[in-house]
């Protein structure tokens, strides 16, 4: 697999890179704007490149357009070098992180129109959200920073200092507790924050810390080291303690959660590395060469990107035999994947052939291939609005792939009768419908299957869940929160 077009950088978990010699070949594309002396010449060859992208969204939707199911519906300006993005579905906004520009861009999901630009200080890289989604963190590994922003009123309520540059977070949505890897020589270690009053709660000492991935199978947060001797490092957040090692010596990168079955995959130089929940044993190794990965819920399997005789390949893996039932070509090169686990596609960014290629997971075909503009990379999904939002570090915009093939789309009742909604009280749901529902959680993770009559949620957490059943024919969603 090509390596993407944009100059070799150190990968963004290790926090020494030096950002100068990163953006040395990166245009310096100014904002929209004359302030400070800015020639008229660079504003104009901005908004110039602006326009040609959304006259590129105009001409793939007059191509293909609503008819063809996904299309490019959206061209949205945001600062300078967006390199994270994240949907929160319990405010329905898209927020991307702007490193070179000391600001959060936040995005509507309802009309893609940008709602402000909140002003976070320098190098704001890595964004996570607490349990509700009521809060988004911002680690400024640079400044040895956390900003914390109130995502109802889109402004920043504190910024704490996290020593020995903050950088890959996760929440345990069940305990509302962050986990932060911070790598500054000599000391290596994971902050356990409390998401609630957001006081620091522990340190963990890890050497050289990678990505972290919080398995709500098991309530366990799962890293590995990337110096020395690579490590696989399980913590049980019950105790915060370190309560599994495993060596790895294969290169680790990419986490992901399998929704099916619980388990928990790890891509590398020459497999993708399958463990139990708890992290205590390996299941499987899938040979081949791995990079981002995602699983799906049903079909049950896993999306790995990977290098094959044609080039970058997406291989598929059975969740149950942890076998690869087949690969798509896809040329190019990029370092993100989503699943949109209610339509079944699987979208990867796809950097070296600026492009967002997306598959069938059921079909295991490629369904279709977007162009899109010099640097798209960051990526992720709104099951609220059907789309997909892809951060383009060169060309200063978020893309935003519209979904309007059948299967599951958002209703929004206008009335709130019994037989159009379900009522949620403190301790059960009573479910109105004579077909029966599903409850998920804000990953699109079944939490319990809803029946006609009351429903017992005495086992869930308060937060914000989506209620999803049939309805003629027709796939529904709605927003609901449960209360204690």
């Amino acid at each position: 697999m090509t390596s993407p077009a944009r100059p070799p950088t150190i990968p963004r978990w290790n926090q020494d890179t030096d950002r100068t010699r990163r953006m040395q070949d990166v245009p310096e594309l100014p904002l929209l704007d004359t302030r400070g002396g800015r020639p008229m010449m660079l504003v104009r060859i901005k908004m110039a490149r602006l326009c040609f992208l959304r006259l590129l969204a105009v001409a793939v939707c007059a191509a293909g357009g609503e008819s063809c199911g996904q299309y490019l519906e959206a061209v949205v300006p945001t600062g300078v070098t967006p390199v994270q993005i994240l949907w929160d579905p319990a405010v329905n906004k898209v927020y991307c992180s702007n490193e070179q520009d000391a600001s959060i861009t936040v995005i509507s999901g309802e009309t893609n129109q940008v709602l402000t630009t909140i002003q976070v200080g320098d190098y704001p890289i890595f964004l996570c959200l607490n349990a509700d989604g009521s809060k988004l963190y911002c680690s400024r590994g640079e400044e040895d920073r956390l900003v914390v922003v109130d995502t109802r009123a889109d402004t920043v309520m504190k910024t704490i200092n996290i020593t020995h540059r903050p950088g890959h977070m996760v929440c345990n949505s069940t305990m509302n507790k962050l986990y932060i890897s911070c790598n500054d020589d000599p000391v290596y270690r994971i902050t356990v924050l409390d998401a609630t009053a957001d006081t620091v709660l522990r340190y963990i000492q890890v050497l050289g810390i990678g990505p972290l991935l919080w398995n709500p199978a098991s309530n366990r947060v799962f890293c590995y080291t990337i110096w020395n001797a690579d490590t696989m490092k399980v913590i049980d957040c019950a105790t915060d303690e370190l309560v599994e090692r495993m060596p790895l010596n294969d290169g680790p990168g990419a986490w992901c959660f399998g929704p099916a079955n619980g388990l928990v995959y790890l891509s590398a130089r020459y497999a993708v590395h399958v463990y139990s929940p708890d992290g205590d044993s390996e299941v499987a190794a899938v040979p081949g060469r791995a990079g981002p990965l995602c699983a799906t819920l049903n079909p049950n399997r896993v999306f790995a990107v990977g290098t094959g005789p044609g080039g970058t390949v997406i291989r598929i893996v059975d969740g149950e035999s942890h076998t690869v039932l087949d690969s798509v070509i896809v040329g190019g090169g990029g370092v993100s994947l989503v699943a949109d686990t209610w339509r079944d596609r699987i979208y990867f960014a796809n950097t070296n052939a600026r492009k967002v290629d997306i598959i069938d997971a059921r079909a295991d075909t490629l369904v279709k291939a977007i162009p899109l503009g010099r640097y798209p990379a960051a990526i992720c999904w709104s099951q609220t609005n059907s789309r997909v939002y892809i951060s383009d570090e060169m060309d200063n915009v978020v893309y935003v792939i519209r979904d309007t093939s059948t299967g599951i789309v958002e209703t929004r009742p206008v009335s709130l009768a019994p037989a159009r909604c379900a009522t949620i009280l403190r301790q059960a749901l009573v479910w109105h419908e004579e077909t029966p529902g599903e409850l998920l959680d804000m990953a699109g993770r079944r939490v319990a299957t809803l029946k006609p009559g009351s429903n017992d949620l005495h086992g869930l957490d308060a937060g914000v869940y989506f209620l999803r059943w049939q309805e003629e024919g027709v796939g529904c969603i709605r927003k609901v929160i449960l209360m204690r």
